[in-house]
């Protein structure tokens, strides 16, 4: 087993804590013109994760999913922790939530 393998947690949409803890971070490791907002998580628009390594539960990032339609997702907001990059997270990262759009059904 990779000491770099990534395990993706759903962050639940109800949980409005847990939503705003994702937001922060995305907002805090990825400048951008088109903020990330809690809104897009806890109306179901975004379905987010936290990537964690499995070997140690660190976790490394967040990612996530826009359902576009039944069989359509598009994945957004790719995130690695600045203290975990340059160990090829971002690229496992990219492929984990790619295999959970795949396993959710969408194409």
């Amino acid at each position: 087993m990779s000491s770099n393998e990534i395990v993706l947690t759903e962050i639940s949409k109800d949980d409005e804590s847990a939503c705003r803890e994702a937001v922060d971070f995305v907002n805090q490791h990825y400048q951008s013109q088109i903020p990330a907002e809690v809104s897009s998580l806890s109306s179901g628009k975004v379905v987010a994760f936290w990537a964690s390594l499995k070997n140690t539960n660190e976790r490394v990032g967040v990612t996530g999913y826009s359902p576009k339609t039944k069989m359509l997702a598009e994945t957004v907001k790719t995130v690695v922790d600045p203290a975990f990059r340059g160990r090829r997270i971002g690229e496992k990262l990219s492929q984990a939530i790619e295999d959970e759009v795949k396993k959710r059904g969408f194409t």
